[in-house]
């Protein structure tokens, strides 16, 4: 949803330090409701099945910066979407030692990779050990790429 993803933009930048566009926040809600899917979907099974590791690969195509006057603005999420951005829950940041939104707690994304000429950001602790699932999140970021 929309307003799902607007959510995730803040989400990612509060938590990891990704200013991100709609498309990006979208794309990441996306991936993460698939894992959880995919999770929900094995633990209904009967057990039988082995549990496999879950890789999911997603794009981050657009920046946040040529919207910092619209969905990173407070007044406007209010008025536009009836969101309010203190109200947005924090992500799942398993590395963090606790909850809070303070500087010393960031965990910004780390890189695992260059493809080309652009990063490969790993975001598994977003997904990660969901009941007991060995999950991979990746995500390339499209819109570092010069050309």
């Amino acid at each position: 949803s929309e307003s799902e993803t607007l959510c995730m933009c803040h989400q990612l930048a509060r938590s990891q330090g990704l200013c991100l566009g709609p498309g990006s926040g979208l794309n990441v809600s996306a991936a993460v409701r698939v894992a959880k899917r995919i999770i929900d979907k094995e633990n209904s099974n009967d057990g039988s099945t082995a549990r496999q590791p879950l890789v999911i690969c997603t794009i981050l195509p657009d920046s946040g910066l040529q919207y910092l006057d619209t969905i990173y603005n407070a007044q406007w999420l209010e008025r536009n979407h009836s969101i309010r951005v203190g109200e947005i829950p924090p992500l799942n940041r398993s590395r963090a030692s606790d909850s809070t939104s303070t500087f010393k707690n960031l965990f910004a994304f780390a890189m695992e990779d260059i493809i080309g000429e652009t990063p490969l950001c790993n975001l598994s602790h977003l997904v990660k050990n969901v009941h007991g699932h060995n999950v991979k999140l990746f995500a390339k970021v499209e819109f570092f790429n010069p050309g």
